[in-house]
């Protein structure tokens, strides 16, 4: 199991600026999700090609395991309209093709980040958020918004995915409406770098600066009010270069920054310093003084998870749902196979309470909600 940039100037340019990428509103994908059934089938995107295929293979050596469907599945090809094009998480830097493959859980709307990777900039072009009804998998809207965007927070404020674009003429976070798409613009505040955001409730959290000076700040607060949010100051030293990854978690009425291989424990409510507590290297944060574990940080990328007293774990073809009191094979799911006639590589993620492979091929709907 796996645990989970200043003007031009700075270092920061040469490593997160890269070229700002163009990109007006798209219209709404026609790809459908599709049933997927225990039956060869190979997804044929738009322009020709061929990019997935589910296998009738044996699932396992054990016959009386019963074959799993999924309930929806949906092709990245499919929904970008081109081959090749890849699912990525909209929590990492949409600039650069990060690899990490994860959705956003917006209630009965799910919504994924879909690009082209470029293998020759390592950039991911044409970047764009989807949203996904999570019932049936049909794609509600899907937005690519002008100059392009970041990174995204990690959860819906009152109805609107949170991301911000540095890169425009006019920099600003980008708020995205879950139901429909529609995408208004708030300024960043003068001065201001982001680098990372998160959310909780209804407070967004921004850390900004340059951490390569040890000069980085958490904000916290409205996205409207961003004036009069707190701060909290974060000294810790990081190469741009090993600016990547999930940097502000949020949790339990709990928060803490992890930059640079410290962590800074902050109040989600008034941004004040929270002692005695520590992130250990497994990821758990843990009550020094009592000794005892209070939160473990998620990160995408899980290849086995507890779900409700039901383990799935991702065997490489397969997916398997075991019982997690008496082991128990429950079902065995195919995962689909690329081009070439290999299962896809791909993680386990629990949104609300659906359950789903994340791959950046194929999104698939294993458990309904």
């Amino acid at each position: 199991m796996t645990r989970r940039e200043q003007d031009a100037s700075t270092p920061a340019s040469a490593v997160r600026a890269g070229v700002a990428v163009a990109i007006a509103v798209v219209s709404v994908s026609a790809a459908a999700a599709v049933l997927v059934t225990h039956e060869n089938r190979t997804a044929a995107s738009p322009d020709g090609g061929s990019e997935v295929t589910t296998s009738p293979d044996p699932l396992i050596s054990d016959p009386s395991v019963p074959a799993h469907n999924a309930r929806w599945q949906l092709d990245a090809a499919d929904v970008f309209g081109r081959t090749f094009a890849a699912f990525v998480s909209p929590t990492e830097n949409l600039q650069f093709d990060s690899g990490v493959s994860e959705v956003i859980d917006a209630g009965g709307t799910v919504v994924a980040a879909v690009g082209l990777p470029n293998p020759r900039t390592y950039m991911l072009d044409q970047a764009r958020l989807v949203g996904i009804d999570a019932s049936d998998g049909t794609v509600r809207w899907s937005v690519a918004p002008e100059g392009g965007l970041d990174s995204c927070a990690d959860k819906p404020i009152r109805g609107e995915i949170i991301c911000f674009d540095p890169y425009s003429d006019d920099p600003g976070f980008v708020a995205i409406d879950v139901r429909d798409g529609a995408i208004r613009r708030v300024p960043i505040p003068t001065g201001w770098f982001p680098y990372a955001i998160a959310a909780d409730d209804d407070r967004l959290f921004v850390l900004e600066g340059n951490p390569e000076d040890s000069e980085s700040v958490l904000h916290g607060g409205d996205l409207d009010a961003l004036a009069g949010a707190w701060t909290f100051p974060v000294d810790a030293f990081a190469p741009w270069e090993g600016v990547e990854g999930t940097l502000i978690h949020v949790a339990d009425g709990r928060g803490v920054v992890t930059l640079g291989g410290e962590a800074r424990f902050f109040d989600p409510l008034t941004g004040e310093p929270v002692d005695g507590l520590e992130l250990q290297a497994s990821g758990t944060v843990v009550d020094t003084a009592a000794g005892n574990e209070v939160w473990q940080l998620d990160e995408p990328g899980d290849t086995e998870m507890n779900v409700d007293g039901t383990i799935y774990t991702v065997t490489g073809p397969s997916v398997l749902a075991s019982d997690s009191g008496t082991s128990e094979t429950l079902w065995a799911w195919n995962v689909p196979k690329d081009a070439d006639g290999f299962p896809v590589s791909g993680s386990i993620q629990a949104v609300g309470a659906a359950v789903y492979f994340v791959s950046s091929n194929v999104l698939t709907q294993l458990v309904a909600p």
